[in-house]
C-alpha cells in the first residue's frame, strides 16, 4: 500500500474481509484486526481521528468477524494465506514433535530440556519452516503446513490439516 493517510482512502482499499477465515485484514499491517477493535486499533496502530474512524467501523459491521480462537486455521492446501506475512521459525526434527522456535539458542535449549540432548549448529536436529499468524498481540495462533514438519517422502503426501503452535521465543532472545 502506498503511504496515503488512511483518512484519505475508502474502507475497502485498507481493510479486506478473508470470507474462509472471517477475519478481517488490515492491507496496511498485513494482520487481521479483532472483532470489536476495530475503532480502536485505527486510533492506536494509525493515529486515525474518530470522525474518520466511523466509516470504517461501519465497513467492517458488516461482516460477520471471529473470535481469533475461534479462527479456523487453514488445511495444507491453502497455505500460506496469500496477504500474511510468512515468517521463517526453527521446527523440531525429533520424530513425533512438533515444537517450533525463533532462535537457535531456544532450539538448543529444547533439546538439551526435552530430549535430553545436546545440539550443535549445524546437525540435522532442526530445520526452518515457513510459518504464519493471523492476529498479533495476545491473539498469536501461528500455523504452518504440517507437511513442512515431517521428514519421510510418505508423510508429505498425507492430508493433514495446518499445525499450530506457539512460538517459544521472538527473534533475538
Amino acid at each position: 500500500m502506498t503511504s496515503t493517510p488512511l483518512n484519505a482512502v475508502l474502507p475497502s482499499q485498507v481493510l479486506k474481509y478473508l470470507p474462509t477465515y472471517q477475519v478481517l485484514l488490515c492491507l496496511r499491517c498485513r494482520y487481521a484486526i479483532q472483532p470489536g477493535a476495530v475503532g480502536r486499533y485505527l486510533k492506536e496502530i494509525h493515529h486515525i481521528h474518530r470522525s474518520s474512524r466511523q466509516a470504517f467501523v461501519k465497513y467492517a459491521s458488516q461482516y460477520e468477524l471471529a473470535q481469533p480462537n475461534d479462527v479456523v486455521l487453514p488445511d495444507h492446501g491453502q497455505f500460506p494465506v496469500s496477504l500474511l506475512p510468512v515468517q521463517d521459525v526453527l521446527a523440531c526434527s525429533y520424530d513425533g514433535c512438533t515444537h517450533l522456535c525463533a532462535t537457535t539458542k531456544r532450539m538448543k535449549q529444547h533439546w538439551r530440556l526435552v530430549h535430553n540432548t545436546p545440539a550443535a549448529d549445524g546437525n540435522d536436529l532442526w530445520k526452518s519452516v515457513p510459518l504464519q499468524t493471523f492476529f498479533r498481540g495476545n491473539a498469536l495462533r501461528y500455523f504452518t503446513n504440517a507437511a513442512f514438519l515431517v521428514s519421510t517422502p510418505a508423510a508429505l503426501s498425507d492430508s493433514s490439516d495446518a499445525l499450530t503452535s506457539d512460538i517459544s521465543a521472538r527473534t533475538g532472545e
